[in-house]
C-alpha cells in the first residue's frame, strides 16, 4: 500500500520539482536581463558630457555615442555612423512618424518612459534611441543608446536641471528584408522557370 502511494506520488514530485526549477530560471533570467546603461560608459564614444544620461530596459546594449550640440536627425552625428532617422519626438513628417512615444511626452522633464512600436523591427534593425537636453549649462548635450531588436519600452533619465529637449529614434534597414523590386525579379524568375519546364514536358 505504502509503495503504491509512493509510486502514485512520484510523477507529482517530478512535476513540482520541474516547476520549481522553471520558476527559479525565470526569476533569475528576469534579474539578469534588467539593465541600466549611462553616458559614463567608457565605451561611449564622443565628447565628454557634463551630465549623466541613463536608459533602463531589458534589452539596452550600450551607450553608442555622446556629445555636445544638437541632434537634428538630418545629417547629425548618429546619421554619420550609418543610421537612418526614423522618428523625432518634437518633429513631424518623419520617416515613421509616431512610432516613438513616451510618458510624459519626450519633449520635457528629467525622467520618464519611452515606447517603440513593434512594427519598426519588420524593416529596421540596430535601433538607437537618443536623448538631447535643452539649452543651459552644457549648451546643449546628448547621448545615444543601442537597443536589442524588438525592444518596445524602457525608461530614461537626465541628471542636472536642464530638461529633455527631444528624443530621436534611429535604425538601419534590415538586409534580410527583400526590397519590392527584388521580389518582382524573383517572381519573374519563377514564372520563366515554370514556362521553360512546361515547354520541356513531352506532349
Amino acid at each position: 500500500m505504502t509503495q503504491t502511494i509512493a509510486s502514485a506520488l512520484a510523477p507529482l514530485r517530478r512535476l513540482t520539482a520541474g516547476a520549481g526549477i522553471a520558476l527559479a530560471l525565470t526569476l533569475g533570467a528576469t534579474a539578469v536581463q534588467a539593465n541600466t546603461i549611462t553616458s559614463n560608459d567608457p565605451d561611449c564614444v564622443g565628447n565628454p558630457v557634463g551630465r549623466t544620461f541613463s536608459v533602463t530596459a531589458v534589452t539596452v546594449v550600450k551607450c553608442l555615442a555622446k556629445g555636445v550640440g544638437n541632434l537634428s536627425g538630418n545629417g547629425d552625428d548618429i546619421n554619420q555612423l550609418g543610421y537612418i532617422t526614423l522618428d523625432k519626438s518634437d518633429g513631424g513628417g518623419d520617416l515613421l512618424d509616431g512610432v516613438l512615444t513616451g510618458s510624459p511626452s519626450l519633449t520635457s522633464g528629467l525622467s520618464g518612459s519611452f515606447n517603440i512600436a513593434a512594427s519598426v523591427y519588420a524593416t529596421y534593425t540596430d535601433i538607437v534611441i537618443a536623448f538631447k537636453s535643452g539649452q543651459g549649462q552644457y549648451d546643449p548635450d546628448w547621448a545615444a543608446f543601442l537597443l536589442v531588436d524588438n525592444t518596445t519600452s524602457g525608461t530614461w533619465s537626465i541628471t542636472g536641471s536642464q530638461a529633455l529637449s527631444h528624443a530621436t529614434l534611429y535604425g538601419k534597414r534590415r538586409t534580410d528584408v527583400p526590397e519590392p523590386a527584388a521580389l518582382s525579379l524573383v517572381a519573374l524568375g519563377l514564372l520563366a522557370a515554370a514556362a521553360a519546364r512546361r515547354r520541356r514536358q513531352p506532349r
